[in-house]
């Protein structure tokens, strides 16, 4: 049976990647050029579940050890610091040094900081606590001459106590003159109350060089579906069926491996892929992003924004009166909840002070939810009936 080639799994690389050349180059330009200080070579990549951040993060990775970066990579979990330390920095730092320094005691933990025993032999140093900041300094004095980028993926407010430490010690760093470099990811949503002008403490995230990255034209998901399937060189499709496929994704990079992987599969040993196939997985694929993408982008959202996109959901050319309304505010407020929407990456103004969805599939998906209250709703009923 021939091999898939469509992989549709979040922070797995695709085998063509389709679209994003430029936002890598920018990327490249800004955080991987160490003649340039500009935003202190950060970046900040943002969108939304399955429109591939990790995957232009794999890149720029690709393309750092191309160029010959030390490169330390981290998810914003909690306790990530003290990892980074223990389980990257330190071993790196080993390697550069191999007959100077040598890893001893346990990771310790507190808020935002970790330490480890670490031994330097050389002969007139004396034992160091190894921080994250002696950590990093040791590693940019032992290879001056190469740079030390970090990336750090899923920025979101639950570790914020270690990217205040973080951004501390990165800056100083920068201000030393030290060749790091960072580039990082999250999701609207998450990003949001961090980004704000209350979020002092971070303000290193506003700094940095914003890389949003969205849906793909209609043109490149063609020649992401015509590619992919061209990879193995086993199977083909017509350009009507890549036009139908293409039009199902609606350019979301997760919909369009979901797509091209479940119409592969449909006749695996037939050499073409046709639209029989491609309109058999449609809805399964739909139902996929709802699964997969939609519901946890709608989990994320505060109550008020749920709200909107109900309103929104059945009434998309509803007017800012009517939609407050609707909701239960007063106009004066609905610039603010519509500008929070708009923050969460959900939807965008629109024309004659409207808003309007849009990420692929998710008014229907909302209208859905109505559906399932409906049937909830009548089991309810069911069950009233026996309480009689």
């Amino acid at each position: 049976m021939p091999d898939n080639p469509f992989i549709p799994s979040f922070g797995v690389s695709p085998l063509y990647l389709a679209g994003r050349d430029a936002a890598l180059d920018e990327v490249r330009q800004v955080s991987l050029n160490l003649a340039r200080v500009d935003y202190s070579r950060a970046s900040l990549i943002i969108g939304q579940r399955g429109i591939g951040k990790t995957v232009l993060l794999n890149a720029v990775e690709d393309a750092a050890r191309e160029d010959d970066w030390l490169m330390v990579q981290a998810t914003a979990a909690k306790g990530f610091l003290g990892r980074l330390v223990v389980e990257q920095l330190l071993p790196l730092l080993a390697e550069l040094k191999p007959d100077h320094a040598k890893v001893t005691g346990e990771l310790s933990v507190g808020i935002g900081v970790a330490t480890a025993g670490i031994t330097i032999e050389g002969a007139e140093q004396s034992p160091t606590v190894a921080s994250f900041r002696n950590t990093v300094f040791a590693i940019c004095e032992a290879a001056p001459e190469r740079g030390l980028l970090f990336t750090i993926d899923e920025i979101n407010t639950r570790a914020r106590d270690e990217l205040e430490e973080f951004a501390t010690v990165y800056q100083h760093a920068i201000r030393e003159g030290l060749n790091v470099a960072l580039v990082m990811c999250g999701i609207p949503a998450s990003l949001s109350p961090m980004l704000s002008k209350d979020a002092a403490a971070l303000t290193f995230l506003n700094r940095a060089n914003r890389v949003d990255i969205d849906l793909l034209p209609l043109h490149v998901a063609k020649t992401a579906f015509r590619e992919t399937i061209a990879i193995r060189g086993t199977r083909t499709a017509t350009e009507e069926t890549i036009d139908f496929m293409a039009r199902t994704a609606k350019g979301y990079p997760f919909a369009i491996q979901e797509v091209g992987n479940r119409a592969w599969d449909v006749n695996p040993e037939a050499r073409e892929i046709t639209l029989a196939d491609a309109e058999a997985v449609r809805d399964a694929a739909i139902q996929a992003m709802y699964d997969s993408v939609l519901r946890p982008i709608w989990r994320a959202l505060p109550d008020r924004m749920r709200d909107i996109l109900r309103v929104l959901a059945r009434d998309p050319e509803i007017r800012t009166s009517a939609m407050a309304k609707e909701i239960g505010a007063t106009a004066t407020a609905m610039g603010g909840l519509y500008q929070r929407l708009i923050e969460t990456g959900v939807a965008v103004r629109a024309e004659r002070g409207r808003v309007a969805i849009t990420i692929p599939y998710l008014a229907a998906y909302v209208r859905s939810l109505d559906v399932a209250d409906d049937e909830g709703r009548d089991r309810l009923a069911i069950l009233d009936e026996y309480d009689d």
